[in-house]
């Protein structure tokens, strides 16, 4: 009897070790399920800042979308780390329950910077003032390796009803002072305007058409050094540069 109680407790053991090694690998298999599509994810974000970051150049939002990078490359080691068992430094690590919120942030985020680069160039500098600080913040909640994931959940709401309520404010009169964005679209106009010259019309047209344009883009460029340049002057600068590139390129074709 006892021999038999021995041989099931052994048969037992056994089982329950083949259980337990079948669960491990189970659960280790979907662990590297969660990783490798987090990785994907990862460098997915990364091609969509490589999209947006022309847009932010020279904005307001150029630093703070600069410093998402760093913190989407430690995500991506870490990941890697995770999938290879590798020991994990405890002063950069992010906890691994938390990188996929991080990566909802960090999307949230790059969403608030095209959004107030692509939607609120006409809004009052107050939309623009309030959401960069609230981008700001949450830069700095995404880099934080201590930071909960009930915080960084609570910056993504944040960030979210922010950008709902900028869009509820008054839009810029035309009289009204250029704010910065406004005047990004002034400073790609003349970049935009200096490049086509020199492709299309330096070496191509008279002097006298050359010089021409080049007046009204050093005026622009007046424009967009001014304090005081309004709305108005913005519009009238960008306009000009576009009726005198096409005058100018005329010239190319009547030849």
């Amino acid at each position: 009897m006892k021999k038999v109680t021995l041989v099931s407790a052994l048969a037992l053991t056994l089982l329950g070790a083949s259980v337990i090694g079948i669960a491990g690998d189970s659960a280790y298999a979907q662990t590297q399920e969660i990783s490798q599509s987090t990785t994907t994810a990862v460098q997915n974000e990364k091609a969509k800042l490589d999209e947006l970051e022309e847009k932010v150049a020279g904005t307001a939002f150029e630093e703070a979308f600069n410093q998402l990078v760093p913190v989407l490359n430690t995500l991506e080691k870490d990941l890697t780390a995770s999938s290879s068992n590798a020991r994990f430094n405890p002063v950069t690590i992010y906890d691994l329950d938390s990188i996929g919120v991080r990566l909802q942030l960090i999307t949230e985020i790059s969403n608030a910077i095209a959004f107030s680069v692509e939607q609120l160039d006409n809004k009052v500098e107050q939309a623009h003032r309030e959401l960069g600080v609230e981008i700001t913040k949450a830069v700095i909640a995404v880099a934080d390796p201590f930071a909960s994931v009930s915080k960084l959940e609570q910056q993504i709401i944040s960030l979210k009803q922010l950008m709902e309520k900028v869009l509820t404010y008054p839009d810029l009169d035309l009289d009204a002072k250029a704010t910065h964005v406004v005047k990004q679209k002034l400073d790609a106009a003349i970049w935009a305007t200096r490049f086509e010259r020199d492709k299309k019309v330096l070496g191509k047209v008279p002097f006298a058409v050359y010089n021409d344009l080049n007046k009204v883009i050093t005026k622009a460029v007046g424009v967009q050094l001014s304090l005081k340049s309004t709305v108005r002057d913005v519009n009238t600068a960008i306009a000009n540069l576009e009726k005198a590139l096409a005058t100018a390129i005329s010239y190319t074709t009547t030849k």
